[in-house]
């Protein structure tokens, strides 16, 4: 990360330092590529591409979000589109509540996630359903988000899974980097813990209490067990049965 400390984290929704102006953008030509038939990534069969060289999306396109061009979550069906989110991990996320799992919605909303070992899980995030989400900005994408998404998809799924060095946070980076996302290609897991951290939103009230509710109740406890079984109270038991008084 540039910088030192929280301040120097720049900020997802921040304006691009460059853009692509409009009569640049062009409509993608055939991409060089070998098909091969398709694979399943968690609970969708979706094709795969194997790209000759290094892996280039193709130049932003215009994508209609809505009447009006407005970017609609659908959280019935947990659909945040150009969105991150994040889901909490049974047991870890109990003990440290910053802790989670995170994916990378395409432009449909559909998540996609590095779920563990050779796998990635689209719209069936592993863990259960989001609690946080983060909205990123998709004009600030230099390349084309969906191409993106999926060339980072075919890479983690061919590798395993690793919690601190090769997991969920590095497959979205991988993502933005690839799209360019705010014209930079070094985003780091580090910046999407960070993001998530700063600038994440609960997805409803219901998503606050999954989140933030095992850990208040593993912390009551400890507390309890504390005044109850405590130093203090110890100490008094043996003073009263001590030979010496």
């Amino acid at each position: 990360m540039r910088g030192k400390g929280m301040a120097a984290l720049p900020s997802p929704l921040g304006r691009s330092q460059s853009a692509l102006p409009h009569h640049h953008q062009q409509h993608p030509s055939h991409d060089t590529h070998t098909s091969r038939p398709p694979v399943m990534f968690g609970m969708k069969e979706v094709p795969v591409r194997i790209y000759e060289g290094e892996f280039t999306p193709t130049p932003r396109r215009t994508r209609s979000l809505g009447e009006e061009g407005e970017i609609v979550h659908d959280r019935d069906r947990d659909r945040y589109p150009f969105c991150l989110i994040w889901t909490p991990i049974p047991l870890l996320t109990y003990f440290v509540p910053i802790i989670g799992h995170a994916g990378i919605c395409a432009s449909d909303g559909a998540c996609h996630d590095f779920a563990g070992p050779y796998h990635i899980g689209i719209d069936a995030m592993a863990f259960g359903r989001p609690t946080k989400y983060l909205q990123l900005k998709p004009q600030d994408a230099l390349l084309d988000w969906d191409e993106a998404v999926h060339g980072s998809d075919c890479k983690f799924g061919k590798e395993m899974h690793n919690l601190a060095c090769n997991n969920c946070h590095h497959h979205i980076a991988k993502a933005l980097n690839d799209m360019k996302y705010r014209g930079s290609s070094n985003w780091t897991q580090f910046h999407i813990f960070a993001w998530f951290l700063v600038y994440g939103k609960y997805t409803s009230v219901e998503g606050a209490v999954k989140t933030w509710l095992p850990f208040l109740v593993i912390v009551t406890i400890i507390i309890l067990f504390t005044f109850v079984f405590g130093p203090t109270n110890t100490h008094h038991v043996h003073t009263n049965v001590s030979p010496f008084f």
